[in-house]
């Protein structure tokens, strides 16, 4: 930095000159004396008056122990420093805290903003969220997942059933429970003869077991063999043949009974329910006795 100065010029020879004649009231001769500090130096007919202690040149940045007004002088030699938390001063190109509110009117761009006044951003619950970097990111929900619903998720959503008094179980001769598909199951006893509609059960592949005599069945569930009827025993039914007295023959086929006389000609055959006799002068006898 130039020092500073005063230029004076010097009434010249021969009283042609301009120069200083007077000064504050005063006449005659003049005389300059430099105090503390101050250098008086006669260039032709012009004297610089100039201070010795100005400033020359500036320090190197943040080299001296900060001040509170942020410039620092030494000597002739004005420092420069850098703002902090407690000393006010200039921005650098390293890392820096500065404090006190600061109010931008245009807009900020940054590489890489980190950190407030309440610390960086974090996830304190699992919610679906996630920070990676400067990037906040919502995941999507899943059976174990909290997350965001997708819109194939939201729409599946909407096209579900409103909410509404449905039914929830079956009562009765039928029972089952919801929600959803179910197996329902009838009741025991359920089922009665009112309840079955006529010619509906196939007696073949519907009924099985043995149908007792109380119920109008024979209590028998074997097949008779040739010749072989039904004899009440008092009970229930047995199957048997005839068995063949004195001077009788009888001879059991499929579907057939032979007696035959032996001590005289003549045959009684039962066949298809209904006796018929060769003897002379005996009627058939039919399957109602007569």
């Amino acid at each position: 930095m130039a020092d500073n100065y005063i230029n004076l010029p010097v009434e010249g020879t021969g009283g042609g000159g301009s120069g200083v004649t007077s000064l504050n009231g005063l006449t005659g001769a003049l005389a300059l004396v430099a105090g503390s500090g101050i250098a008086i130096t006669p260039v032709g007919l012009t004297l610089v008056i100039a201070s010795t202690n100005g400033l020359n040149s500036i320090g190197t940045f943040d080299s001296q122990a900060k001040a509170a007004n942020g410039l620092v002088l030494v000597g002739n030699v004005l420092y420069a420093q850098s703002a902090d938390a407690t000393h006010p001063g200039m921005l650098s190109i390293g890392s820096q805290t500065i404090a006190g509110n600061k109010t931008f009117t245009g807009s900020i761009s940054a590489s890489n903003l980190s950190g407030t006044n309440t610390g960086d951003i974090t996830i304190g619950t699992a919610n679906g969220l996630s920070v990676l970097g400067q990037a906040l990111s919502l995941g999507l929900s899943s059976t174990s997942t909290t997350g965001a619903l997708s819109s194939t998720d939201w729409n599946t959503f909407n096209s579900k059933q409103s909410s509404g008094n449905y039914i929830t179980a079956l009562t009765g001769d039928v029972t089952a429970s919801g929600p959803g598909s179910a197996v329902s199951t009838i009741t025991n006893l359920a089922v009665t003869n009112a309840k079955i509609a006529n010619s509906t059960i196939n007696l073949t592949t519907k009924v099985t077991g043995v149908l007792p005599v109380a119920n109008g069945g024979t209590g028998l569930g074997t097949t008779p063999g040739n010749g072989e009827i039904l004899i009440g025993n008092g009970t229930n039914y047995t199957k048997n043949t005839i068995t063949a007295g004195t001077g009788i023959i009888v001879t059991n086929a499929a579907g057939s009974i032979t007696i035959v006389n032996s001590a005289a000609t003549g045959s009684i055959n039962i066949d298809g329910g209904q006796a018929n006799s060769n003897y002379g002068g005996i009627a058939p006898i039919n399957a109602g006795g007569a």
